[in-house]
């Protein structure tokens, strides 16, 4: 009994190696089959009637600053991680 539940247990141990080995065997094979093929389109709908490039006038900085707050709050966080420790300790 022992020694068949032995066996069945370097069965299984060699069983997964021997399945990734067929999987990784048989991906070639699989991966040549389904190729997506190129399509010539003449004309995009999508881009009909955008001839002209449109652009906003008299950007701001606001998106920056926004940036700069929310890094450094994040980085200002690491300092209260815990009340009982100083700054930096």
């Amino acid at each position: 009994m022992i020694k068949h539940m032995r066996n069945a247990r370097r069965l299984r141990g060699l069983l997964i190696p021997f399945a990734c080995l067929l999987v990784w065997a048989a991906m070639p094979i699989g991966c040549g089959v389904a190729q997506a093929q190129e399509v010539e389109i003449e004309n995009d709908a999508r881009l009909e009637g955008y001839g002209e490039k449109v652009f906003l006038d008299g950007g701001n900085t606001a998106m920056t600053w926004a940036g700069f707050s929310g890094l450094a709050i994040v980085a200002l966080l690491g300092l209260f991680k815990d009340a009982k420790r100083s700054h930096l300790d």
